[in-house]
This record gives C-alpha cells, sequence and structure tokens, in this order.
C-alpha cells in the first residue's frame, strides 16, 4: 500500500459524513423518544388531531352551503343518485328474468295450426274461446248501438225503435274451431 492510499481513505469525506449522521441520528433518537414517550407530547397531539379534524368538517359543511346555494349536487347527492341507479338496474334485471320466463311457460305450451296459442286464441272444451270470425260472434258494434243477429224483429237498438235506419245486417254464424 502506497502512502497516498493510506491518505485518502482517512481523508474520504462520504466516511465522515456516514459517522456524524450516524452520531447526529443516535443524539435526535434518544431525545425524540423520551419527549413523545411523554404524557403531555399525546396530549398535544390529541388536541391538535381534534383542531385539525374540527377545521377539516367546518370546511366540507361550507363547501356543501356553497354547492347547495349554487344548485350544484354534493358528494352525498352523487352517492343518494348511484345507489338509485343500482336499484334500478336491480329491478330491470328481474322485470328482465320474469319476461323470460314469461316467454319459456308461452312457448312450452303446445302448438296450434298457426302458432302456440292457435289463429284466434286458445280452444277449449266448449270451443274457440277468444274472437271467432273477422266480426266477432255476435257481429260488430255500431254507431247506434250492438248490431246482433237479425231475428223476427229485425234490427235491435235505438234505430230499430224510432223506425229510422236500416235493419243490421245479419252476422255471419260462428266457425267452430275443429279439434285435433
Amino acid at each position: 500500500m502506497t502512502k497516498t492510499e493510506g491518505m485518502g481513505r482517512a481523508t474520504d469525506p462520504f466516511e465522515t459524513w456516514r459517522q456524524l449522521y450516524d452520531a447526529n441520528e443516535r443524539a435526535w433518537s434518544e431525545a425524540l423518544g423520551e419527549a413523545m414517550g411523554s404524557t403531555e407530547f399525546a396530549d398535544s397531539s390529541g388536541k391538535l388531531l381534534e383542531t385539525m379534524l374540527a377545521a377539516q368538517k367546518s370546511v366540507r359543511d361550507n363547501m356543501r352551503t356553497y354547492l347547495e346555494t349554487m344548485n350544484v349536487p354534493t358528494r352525498e347527492d352523487i352517492a343518494r343518485l348511484g345507489e338509485i341507479i343500482i336499484g334500478l338496474e336491480e329491478k330491470i334485471d328481474q322485470v328482465a328474468d320474469r319476461l323470460d320466463a314469461i316467454e319459456q311457460a308461452v312457448r312450452a305450451v303446445p302448438a296450434g295450426p298457426t302458432g302456440p296459442a292457435g289463429p284466434f286464441g286458445r280452444v277449449g272444451p266448449k270451443g274457440a274461446a277468444g274472437r271467432v270470425g273477422p266480426k266477432g260472434a255476435a257481429g260488430r258494434a255500431g254507431p247506434k248501438g250492438p248490431v246482433g243477429p237479425v231475428g223476427p224483429k229485425a234490427a235491435r237498438g235505438p234505430a230499430a225503435a224510432t223506425g229510422r235506419g236500416t235493419p243490421a245486417t245479419p252476422a255471419k254464424p260462428a266457425k267452430r274451431a275443429k279439434r285435433a
């Protein structure tokens, strides 16, 4: 080892800095440990925290009042809207599930001549239940009252009683659905 190498290690500025840092850190660590461990420090720290929380609450309340005055929604308003939207989405999902169940039930009905329920409704033991023919089983209702089958008394309704108007056209007889 040469003379310059031995002097270089002794005059290394980083080594000097590290020694100074370690000594300083030990001294401050002991002093702060004693100070923070005291009840006075805990009391003053608690008071500072309470003061900061009170200031934060005051700012939040003032901001809420300002936003309400300016007619701008607050964080609580947005959160409430979010809850409402989630509730609506759940209800829509429930309705969709119910509609799917109804659709499955309709598809489960045996198919008739032109579809699941036949051309004019379900056919039961007493014949067609629902609309029969283009005008229904008893004809159609006109402007002067219901028109039914024409019998021995001619047309029924207010026009027939006064003798005005023409007799109603007879309704087509009801067609019975063929049973399979």
